[in-house]
């Protein structure tokens, strides 16, 4: 009894090397690759054998194609033994069988339904042109190619696509496939988004990548990658400043750039930043040894702000003329001394490779300081100015004299305007007007006014009007002598432009 029992247990449990094996055969079938039409594998020539070839591709068994599909239309191989390919599946159900994107010519009726079915594009042979398309020969049946669909772009000659072999999608079925209707631009746009999907996977933050130029801005490039557009903004495209990129580059060159951001990769905003300037050489590495302090070189000013100018000494090497650098006198721009697009010579102060900053002085040992210069300027003396600009608390001028070019300050209490008055609007930038030096200070700051020399010259005119008439009754001395008071107040608000 206890021998029939084990027995019967060793009929329930399966030694462990059987169940070793069965697990191995589970393990194995569940590994192996299953498809159907419409999917792309990929898989390695094995063998070809008369007119099939016979590729590995992770399945049960290994799938066929035709030995025609490998070679090119002049019959050259195109693939051989041991090459890896990507195919279509375009049958599965009694073995599988491969194309590569429907260049099969063998097609049966049934495996042509399925391509229409699964969208798989079939090779067809363009035979003639009919009115709004074409006659296409797809495994024996005629298909119509319309005209719009011949192309992903307006074709212009249609006679070049005579006698061609292509790939086609069909797109309509009907009459169990005696009407087909045929689309290469499907076939073209699908085989684009699959380049612009392989190009993206390319396209990350650092990579380098190879671009042609499509279109040229005034703030940039737009660089085909192969389907995919970045932008190399104007800043990227050289350690120099460009101006105009259309005197640099021109349309359909080649370049190489260097991806600095990506966003919404894929999506309709996608924006893609690249940079040309990124892959060049360091200037500072190329250019700044040849600079010494103490040393006089020559430069282009590029650049003006109220704290001083920018001077371009090579190209992406720049230097800054601080204000103080650019003159003796004070000054409140850097326009008061130099222009935009001039060379200039200028002295290297100081050179800071870890900062990368280059001072410069503009200072000639000739000229005269602000102090210097307002000794010229006496006191009491009237002088023609032109607004230069406004602030709150006064008027800024400058004028001549002796071939000098001073500045000065009218305080708003010197205007004849009352505090909190809009002097822009009165003085506006160019205006000329008159006005009296009232102060000149150690530093060489002149202050003006206007109302002093109003008040003169209405004391001027008095002395005049007592001089030059003779006495007469009061009322009419005191009437005419205001008349006087008022035209000489006008003369000096409207003086001479």
């Amino acid at each position: 009894m206890e021998r029939n029992e084990h027995m019967e247990n060793n009929t329930e449990h399966p030694a462990p090397e059987e169940n070793f094996e069965a697990l191995l055969n589970e393990e194995g079938a569940s590994s192996l690759k299953e498809v159907k039409v419409g999917d792309r594998v990929r898989g390695r020539i094995v063998s070809v054998e008369e007119g099939d070839a016979f590729v590995d591709y992770g399945g049960r068994s290994e799938a066929t194609i035709a030995a025609s599909e490998l070679r090119d239309d002049d019959g050259s191989e195109r693939y051989k033994v041991g090459d890896e390919i990507e195919a279509i599946v375009a049958a599965a159900d009694d073995g599988v069988l491969l194309t590569l994107s429907g260049r099969s010519t063998v097609l049966s009726g049934e495996m042509l339904r399925e391509a229409f079915q699964t969208r798989i594009p079939v090779e067809g042979l363009v035979e003639s042109i009919n009115k709004g398309g074409f006659e296409v020969k797809v495994s024996g049946l005629r298909g119509f190619c319309p005209l719009s669909q011949i192309d992903s772009k307006y074709c212009e000659t249609p006679s070049e696509f005579l006698g061609q072999k292509l790939s086609f999608r069909i797109i309509e079925w009907k009459d169990g496939g005696r009407s087909l209707v045929l689309s290469r631009r499907a076939v073209l746009e699908e085989q684009e988004r699959q380049r612009r999907e392989e190009v993206r996977a390319k396209i990350v933050e650092g990579a380098e990548l190879d671009g042609v130029v499509k279109r040229i801005q005034s703030f940039g490039l737009f660089v085909d990658l192969g389907g995919v557009e970045g932008l190399v903004h104007v800043s990227e495209i050289s350690h120099g400043r460009i101006d105009n990129p259309a005197q640099h580059f021109s349309a359909d060159q080649k370049v190489r750039v260097k991806v600095l951001k990506v966003e919404n990769l894929g999506q309709s905003n996608e924006r893609i930043s690249l940079s040309i300037r990124a892959l060049l050489p360091d200037p500072w590495e190329l250019e700044a040894s040849r600079f010494h302090q103490g040393s006089v070189v020559r430069g282009r000013v590029v650049g003006l702000t109220n704290f001083g100018a920018f001077v371009e000494l090579a190209p992406g090497l720049d230097g800054l003329i601080h204000l103080s650098a650019l003159s003796r006198r004070r000054i409140a721009h850097a326009s008061e001394v130099v222009s935009e697009g001039t060379e200039v010579e200028v002295e290297i102060l100081e050179i800071d490779t870890d900062r990368r900053r280059i001072a410069l002085s503009l200072k000639k040992p000739g000229e005269p300081t602000d102090a210097e210069s307002a000794a010229a300027v006496t006191v009491g003396e009237t002088v023609d100015c032109v607004v230069k600009n406004t602030k709150p608390y006064g008027v800024f001028v400058e004028f001549a004299k002796s071939d000098l070019r001073l500045s000065g300050l009218i305080p708003i209490s010197e205007t004849g305007e009352p505090r909190g008055a809009n002097l822009n609007k009165r003085f506006p930038r160019g205006r000329r007007l008159q006005a009296e030096v009232i102060e000149v200070n150690d530093e060489g700051r002149i202050r003006l006014s206007m109302n002093m020399l109003r008040e003169r010259r209405e004391r001027e005119g008095y002395e005049t009007y007592k001089a030059d008439r003779q006495p007469r009754r009061a009322g009419t001395s005191l009437s005419m002598f205001a008349d006087v008071l008022e035209k000489v107040k006008r003369r000096a608000e409207d003086s001479p432009d």
